[in-house]
């Protein structure tokens, strides 16, 4: 069938009767049922029959691009644990606390939940090819400065650029994917473009450690400055636009910065020669002219199917970063290994993860084709499968029971071969099958979730970003806790079992998914359609009555336009300035307690805590001079009578009989307290100044995407072709449609 745009028809009736002559049927033949049914669609689909090739990059071309946004997908994980072994030297070489250089990693993690979301939904709109050009070479120039900065502050605000630049290549390759693999072979693809940032964990320490050792903690950045920029050149050189509202199925030619300079360089025209009409992908709109929206990544959140998996995969990944946060510090203690051993067992874990990317992409493919068996659907490969009539979740869902099941059981088993100090190889394969099936158990979940978000893949895997760089980090900061009170083997009782617990998520959505699907497509039918990845599409005359404005209304007062765009710019400008600031001031807030802290109280003299010890039971004896209330001695000597030591009377209302009024074993445990007491209060207020620090980053990014929404709602408020001005027509309900477009 030839659309209109090929044929060259501007006329209604030119292209009423080129569209008759190419499907054979007169002007006077009644439309079926089928006809009037596609026409009610957002856009004409064609035929079955009719339609184009899924993809028509070839398969040297998938392999080119798939190892290079997984070359890319390395740096994220890399960044994170290279960092590690270069704690202490980093410490003492810029003269800070190892406090602050964890503020690093804090706020690196932080920007890593948050910038995906952002450039995820940015790559859905501006194509894949520019973003990846944009963040590989923010990551690149953040290299560069991390290798040549000499203080604190340049290290913590290049750490986030860092992670900006590097949080997001992960999402935009599920993109990518989706744009060049149709379903059936999509899963060898996720396989292939996840065993990169599955091994990145277990080599970053490793080479971390040879660095730090052999050169400095500045070759850290060198070496990642000179990947990254090897990464980047061959970018610029041969990755490809994959976007399908950009270059459609691959037979759409490319434009501009779209376009690789090796194909600028030798004059290639592969893809700008069209071999006739039926190259043409007709199933894809024209890229829409939107500003990216990081509340797409949000919205999807509400979605029943999403959650479902996002949490699973949260739950994951949690367990995932807190095996690997402890591994060097139990196997140190317990198996007393050096720094550059402890470095090496991270090696089985690795390499399972990597191997469990591959088996998942087999084994998803494996599945996706018995299941098509099972349900009497025909495999195609080439056009893709109408993903609306294809029961997705039970062939991505298959194998997922043994993979969780032996995934939960692993990890609980590992944590008591390290609790019962067995011979040091029971946790090393025990980690092994735990990272090849935690890997598999990824693949699963991440690629089923592309798939039931064909449109915006990016900006589902960055929803899936924040849930679970949240769950994490809880996890995170829980775990030493659970440590050091209930030991390695019940600790990761609790994570295997939670994780076996999944097993009932996964149960839901392999039962109920479909069906979620298909009551979604007939509610909004712009948000899911077969077999297709386009972008998000705008609202449409029939949600809420709204009128979108015509080609011509929009073309209307460019000038205007121009003075909105630069003053959103100028709002989210100012908007960032703020939050810098203070963001800026909340840092240097948090740098001088802990300096004060530090300079005050050194965990290493004895003599202070001794000292606050005596004037705890000086109160019981003299009163407190220098309080303003009375009763503090009365406080004091009642802590002291907390203490319990066999033989050893420490109340301080007894005590003052006594010849020698200060024991040493009470002034000794007292001073722990006091200790314990003073560091408990001191993390307590880092905690609290660390909350207001993210509260503050938040706030600014909202209320930049808050200008936006406005703007936005602002354009739709069109009444017979005619603005209105002001907001005092502006309410809720354009608000809510907005978020949902």
């Amino acid at each position: 069938m030839t659309p209109y745009d090929v044929a060259g028809n501007t006329s209604p009736s030119s292209n009423s009767a080129s569209l008759m002559t190419s499907m054979d049927i007169s002007p006077a033949t009644e439309p079926s049922t089928q006809d009037l049914e596609k026409q009610e669609l957002p856009f004409q689909l064609p035929s079955p029959d009719d339609r184009a090739p899924y993809s028509y990059f070839t398969k040297q071309e998938k392999r080119l691009i798939i190892v290079l946004i997984t070359f890319a997908g390395l740096f994220s994980p890399l960044s994170s644990f290279i960092y590690f072994p270069a704690i202490t030297s980093l410490s003492s070489s810029l003269n800070v606390s190892v406090e602050k250089i964890n503020l690093t990693i804090t706020s690196y993690m932080v920007v890593a939940g948050i910038a995906p979301a952002v450039i995820g939904s940015m790559s859905d709109v501006t194509g894949r090819r520019f973003v990846y050009l944009l963040t590989m070479g923010i990551y690149t120039a953040a290299n560069v400065g991390l290798a040549l900065c000499n203080n604190w502050a340049s290290l913590l605000v290049l750490r986030m650029v860092q992670s900006a630049g590097s949080a997001a290549t992960i999402a935009i390759a599920y993109g990518v994917v989706s744009d060049i693999a149709s379903p059936a072979e999509r899963g060898s693809y996720v396989g292939a473009v996840l065993t990169g940032p599955n091994i990145a964990p277990a080599m970053g320490p490793v080479i971390g450690g040879l660095l730090v050792q052999y050169a400095s903690w500045r070759w850290i950045f060198g070496f990642l400055a000179i990947i990254s920029g090897v990464c980047l050149v061959l970018i610029i050189f041969f990755l490809q636009e994959t976007s399908r509202f950009i270059v459609g199925n691959g037979s759409k030619p490319a434009q501009g910065i779209h376009c690789t300079l090796l194909s600028y360089i030798l004059k290639n025209k592969a893809h700008e020669a069209s071999t006739g009409p039926e190259s043409v992908d007709t199933s894809l709109p024209k890229k829409p002219s939107r500003i990216p929206n990081p509340l797409v990544s949000l919205r999807m959140l509400f979605f029943p199917d999403t959650i479902i998996i996002t949490l699973v995969y949260s739950v994951y990944y949690t367990t995932f970063s807190c095996i690997q946060a402890s591994l060097s510090l139990l196997f140190i203690q317990i198996y007393g290994l050096t720094e550059f051993q402890a470095g090496l067992i991270y090696l089985p874990f690795g390499f399972g993860a990597a191997l469990g990317s591959w088996l998942a992409g087999k084994v998803m493919d494996r599945d996706y084709r018995i299941v098509a068996v099972q349900h009497g659907i025909t495999v195609d490969k080439v056009r893709g499968d109408d993903l609306t009539k294809f029961p997705i979740e039970k062939a991505r869902f298959r194998s997922v029971w043994w993979t969780i099941g032996i995934s939960g059981a692993s990890v609980v088993g590992y944590g008591w071969a390290v609790e019962r100090k067995a011979s040091l190889a029971a946790p090393l394969i025990l980690q092994f099958i735990a990272g090849t099936t935690i890997a598999m158990t990824f693949n699963l979940h991440g690629t089923l979730l592309t798939d039931i978000h064909p449109k915006a893949p990016a900006s589902a895997q960055a929803a899936n970003n924040i849930v679970r760089c949240a769950m994490a980090a809880g996890g995170l900061a829980l775990l030493q806790p659970i440590l050091d009170h209930v030991g390695p083997g019940w600790c990761f009782t609790i994570f295997g079992g939670t994780m076996l617990g999944c097993l009932g998520l996964a149960w839901v959505e392999w039962r109920f998914g479909m069906s979620w699907r298909q009551k979604l497509k007939k509610e909004r039918p712009s948000l899911y359609v077969a077999g297709s990845s386009v972008p998000l599409e705008p609202i449409r005359e029939h949600d809420e009555g709204i009128k979108v404005p015509t080609a011509s209304q929009t073309t209307q007062r460019p000038r205007r336009d121009r003075l909105k765009l630069l003053a959103i710019f100028l709002a989210i400008l100012i908007g960032c300035a703020i939050t810098a600031g203070t963001t800026y001031a909340l840092v240097r807030d948090i740098q001088r307690d802990i300096a004060n802290s530090r300079s005050a109280v050194s965990p290493r003299d004895r003599t202070f805590w001794m000292h606050l010890a005596r004037r705890k039971y000086d109160a019981c004896y003299y009163g407190c001079h220098d309080c303003s209330n009375p009763s503090h001695a009365y406080d004091a000597c009642a802590e002291t009578a907390k203490i319990n030591i066999t033989g050893v009377i420490c109340d301080g209302n007894v005590m003052w009989n006594w010849k020698h009024r200060y024991p040493v074993q009470c002034l000794g445990e007292m001073a722990n307290i006091c200790k314990r007491d003073m560091f408990k209060e001191s993390r307590s207020n880092h905690l609290k100044r660390l909350g207001w620090l993210v509260f503050t980053i938040l706030a600014g990014i909202v209320g930049g995407l808050m200008v936006i929404v406005v703007s936005k709602a602002k354009a739709l408020l069109k009444v017979g072709g005619s603005e209105v001005h002001g907001f005092a027509i502006f309410n809720f309900k354009y608000l809510y449609i907005v978020i949902y477009m």
